[in-house]
């Protein structure tokens, strides 16, 4: 809510800048105009999530679980009961007053369960405690596994993204409706869940087949609170947000001076040796100029540069330093590894000096156990329950009383939690999962974090960061701008594009010269010797300028010239009228195809036939069916953002979008371009591009047709800006990670040598696999010519799959595992391979045999098989981690394939450290590939031959 009682003078001292009265209204102005289109935008999507209503989930039982009710027993006896049954490890338990003793399959010390081998509903169950009998009433909830599998991609990546990433609490029985008071009855509690292996536990002993996910508008809201926020009330510490939304050349000489200079020594405590490690200066840099800025500070690092590294030195700085540190990332892993590597591979710098706390929706979201402590409602018990046995323990009890009653009491329970929360220094969650703390659920901001830290910055759009920006003084963000982008909603897109255009009719008329034009491209060489015939009322020769068209008049004349242009023109436009169709089969004599409608005489279509004779096809159907009316499959808004998610997909080459522009400008009058602009820079770059490279100057257009040149920071990035660059970026040139013969993949390709040199830490160190093939080259290709994901099912649709990769990597597995057994890792570790693939229905091909072969039927994404652990996944899953060996399937070879992403080929290349090994059609892609970097790839890179 605005406060109407604060001033305009309030919102300029809002701004924290020398600038007098009048440009700080301009910059106030310009944060106004700026945040306008974003407002639309989520305005927009919230009206889609709320037209969508609900998704209906799949699911399947797995398991029973029976959780221990000890409500009734005292402190003793509870104790006596968790040693019997978790520790003492009980194998059968009797239930129900049965004397038959029942197996216990397993227990879970943490959640409090036990699993047993019964097809019964146990309600309570009896054990002895000293020789006698109790009984323990028992809670059931079931385990269910989502089956993913059988969604649509579109519904399969929402349901993980509210179930698994923002980790809603309810689920429905039955479809909700709009009012929630019908609901209720059909209500089913979350337990808990595993965002790996895909189930979740609710709280009934009913068997059910499907629930109903409820549309769920809250991200957008706290992403339009945030927006409103920052627009009507702005804090001192939201300047340098404000100033993003700043005329370029006005907010330069802001972020260049707005620096902290200090002649202080830093101690590093990780990044201590430069001289020995490559690329250690660098990670040192980022880090003094990340403690110097006061607003933004940028880390450019490419795959296996050392960043996790770099920003945990980071963070151990910013504490020395009493500050409060809040990081986020678009992933639970990014996250996880950071906390994780804080009590583990660093625990004798940290431990004592950092204290995290990881907020999540539940402990399922958390993707290493030994973060599983500090989530914040274990953290939170943990240290009640300590507090309490220490003040129990004090002898003066009176002393003590009202502190234990205020951490005992629910009532004031919330503010003894807060306390607790803000003793932790660092704070760890997702973009969406940081919605789970309390300070954001509540919409205050009780006490800002002095630096918040984006990990994998490249795929948090600006609306994603705003939202926990708005609670830090200064914003550090680090990724790499040439891996993966943001994933964006297909429909918030398509919804706000459908609105640049009001009028349905022209829409129709778009979509329809747009699907004609494509037949005009056309590059087979029968089509370029058609004429083409488009029966319309509202096309005129304009729409098609690049083209010969002859619109037929009202007054034809069947003369010589006229009849020369009819049959040598490439379009033909007319109106749908019975005179028209009767001049074009009097004096058409060409080969026709016919657009949008029919012309009925018998002898046209005779005629027509014998042109369209196909000499070459061996077909029945030997002849070009001359008419055409379009099988419209998509909407106009569909095909609009389609093209503009693929044309931000290739922005980084240039020759891949000369036919997409081409499409775009067919699909979008000139006139709704800056209109469709706008939707393109609000949903599709992520903040690190924004401020890095930015998303390019375009024009607008003002009412009165003259252009002119949208100069925002935010738009133009830093990246022009040699003051504010050498101030605020650091680019990492060094990787850690991959054999250099993997790393100069991309390298060449992709960092144009720049960056991802091979550091002396990988030139030292030992190749864990090298005894595996060591006369083979560390890349190489597995060429097949599977052509599978060709053909069609009886609904006219083909699946991505590829067998014959499939069973290839099935092969390389039962080699690799076979020889791993004798060659162990030290320290019995296990050995580490990735199997990706670009395609979800390939991976549901690849989780069957990696289901039969390691034989865990129930597994989805790790498996594991004597000393090797398999992890499976597709690219986009799998940007921030690593393997020892990785198994890339293609799977399929068309020109438009994802891998022609260079941002997504990128990040499949960098995920090995010994060996990648790469399962295609090497012929096809080395000479069609769209993708100029992967044709060479193709190329260069040797075959093995098959056996």
């Amino acid at each position: 809510m605005i406060d109407k009682n604060k001033t305009n003078l309030h919102y300029q001292n809002s701004v924290a800048t020398d600038d007098n009265d009048f440009s700080k209204g301009k910059i106030l102005d310009g944060v106004r105009y700026g945040l306008r289109d974003y407002e639309n935008y989520i305005e927009k999507s919230i009206n889609v999530v709320q037209k969508t209503g609900a998704i209906r989930i799949p699911i399947k039982v797995k398991e029973f679980r029976y959780y221990l009710r000890l409500n009734n027993f005292s402190n003793k006896e509870s104790e006596e009961i968790n040693e019997i049954v978790f520790k003492e490890n009980l194998s059968k338990i009797s239930i129900n007053n049965s004397e038959n003793k029942i197996e216990i399959k397993h227990t879970s010390n943490k959640e409090k369960y036990i699993v047993l081998k019964t097809t019964d509903i146990a309600k309570i169950a009896k054990i002895k405690i000293s020789n006698k009998p109790i009984t323990i009433s028992l809670k059931c909830a079931v385990v269910y596994g989502v089956e993913l599998d059988k969604l649509k991609e579109k519904d399969s990546k929402k349901i993980e993204e509210e179930l698994f990433e923002r980790g809603i609490k309810t689920i429905y029985t039955e479809k909700p409706s709009a009012n929630k008071n019908n609901n209720k009855a059909n209500e089913l509690y979350i337990k808990s869940r595993n965002a790996v292996e895909k189930y979740i536990v609710l709280d009934t002993s009913e068997k059910i087949e499907n629930v109903y996910l409820k549309a769920n508008d809250h991200q957008l809201r706290k992403q339009l609170d945030a927006i409103q926020n920052l627009k009507n009330k702005p804090l001192v510490e939201h300047t340098p947000l404000q100033k993003l939304f700043d005329l370029s050349n006005k907010a330069e000489s802001y972020f260049e001076d707005n620096i902290e200079y200090s002649n202080q020594e830093l101690n590093f405590e990780i990044l201590n040796k430069p001289n020995q490690f490559d690329g250690t200066l660098e990670q040192q840099n980022f880090v003094k100029k990340a403690l110097k800025t006061k607003d933004f500070a940028l880390l450019e690092g490419p795959p296996g540069s050392g960043k996790t590294t770099a920003i945990i030195e980071l963070i151990i700085q910013l504490i020395k330093q009493n500050k409060r540190v809040l990081l986020v990332s678009a992933t639970h892993v990014a996250v996880d590894n950071v906390i994780h590597r804080i009590l583990t591979s660093y625990k004798e710098q940290c431990e004592g000096l950092v204290v995290p706390i990881r907020i999540a929706s539940d402990l399922g979201s958390i993707r290493k156990e030994s973060v599983e402590p500090y989530e914040l409602n274990n953290f939170i018990a943990k240290t009640k329950t300590e507090i309490a046995k220490n003040l129990r323990a004090i002898n003066n009890k009176n002393s003590s009383k009202t502190l234990l009653d205020s951490i005992t009491n629910k009532t004031s329970e919330s503010g003894f939690d807060d306390i607790i929360l803000k003793s932790a220094n660092l704070v760890g969650g997702t973009m969406i999962g940081i919605l789970q703390h309390p300070d954001i659920k509540r919409g205050g901001i009780q006490e800002m974090f002095d630096v918040m830290i984006v990990d994998e910055s490249s795929k948090v759009t600006f609306l994603d960061f705003i939202v926990p920006a708005l609670y830090a003084k200064k914003w550090i963000l680090v990724g790499d701008v040439k891996q993966l982008s943001p994933y964006t909603e297909d429909d918030f897109i398509n919804e706000n594009i459908d609105a640049v255009i009001k009028d349905v009719e022209e829409k129709k008329k778009i979509y329809f010269t747009y699907e004609l034009n494509k037949k005009l491209l056309s590059k087979e060489k029968w089509n370029k010797k058609i004429v083409k015939i488009l029966f319309s009322k509202n096309h005129t020769e304009n729409d098609f300028k690049n083209y010969e068209v002859f619109k037929i008049p009202s007054n034809f004349e069947n003369s010589e010239k006229n009849i020369l242009r009819l049959n040598s023109v490439d379009l033909i436009i007319c109106e749908p009228t019975r005179t028209h169709k009767k001049i074009i089969a009097n004096h058409l004599y060409v080969k026709a195809q016919v657009f949008e409608g029919k012309i009925d005489q018998t002898d046209f279509g005779n005629r027509q036939k014998s042109f369209h004779k196909n000499s070459k096809s061996s077909k029945k159907n030997a002849f070009y069916s001359y008419e055409f009316i379009s099988d419209k499959t998509q909407e106009w808004k569909e095909l609009v953002g389609s093209n503009l998610s693929q044309m931000y997909q290739y922005r980084l080459e240039p020759n891949l979008n000369e036919e997409l522009i081409n499409e775009f400008n067919t699909l979008v009058p000139f006139k709704y371009r800056n209109d469709i602009e706008k939707i393109r820079r609000v949903a599709l770059p992520s903040i690190l591009e924004l401020l890095q490279v930015g998303v390019g100057e375009k024009s607008r257009e003002t009412k009165n047709g003259e252009q002119y040149i949208e100069d925002k920071l935010i738009y133009k990035g830093f990246n022009d800006f040699k003051g504010i660059k050498e101030n605020k970026f650091q680019s990492l040139s060094y990787q850690h990670r991959m054999e250099k013969e993997i790393a100069n993949l991309s390298r060449k390709y992709f960092y144009k040598n720049e960056n991802l040199e091979t550091a002396n830490t990988v030139i030292d160190r030992k190749n864990l696999i090298k005894w595996y093939k060591p006369n083979e080259s560390k890349v190489i290709w597995m060429a097949n010519n599977d052509e599978t994901f060709r053909k069609r099912n009886k609904r006219g649709l083909s699946k991505n799959i590829n067998p014959t990769e499939v069973k290839n990597i099935k092969d390389e597995l039962e080699e690799f595992i076979e020889q791993a057994k004798l060659n162990p890792k030290s320290s019995n570790a296990k050995y580490e391979i990735a199997v990706l693939t670009f395609y979800s229905a390939q991976v549901l091909e690849l989780k069957y045999m990696l289901r039969k072969l390691t034989n865990q039927h129930s597994k989805h994404k790790f498996f594991t098989k004597n000393n090797v652990e398999i992890t499976l996944s597709t690219v986009d899953k799998f940007q921030g981690d690593e393997a020892d060996m990785v198994l890339l399937s293609f799977t399929k070879a068309t020109r438009k394939a994802f891998y022609n992403s260079p941002n997504r080929l990128n990040v499949a290349l960098t995920r090995s450290r010994y060996k990648l090994i790469l399962y295609g059609n090497k012929n096809w892609l080395s000479k069609r590939a769209q993708l100029m970097a992967l044709k060479e790839i193709a190329s260069s890179v040797d075959n093995r031959l098959n056996r």
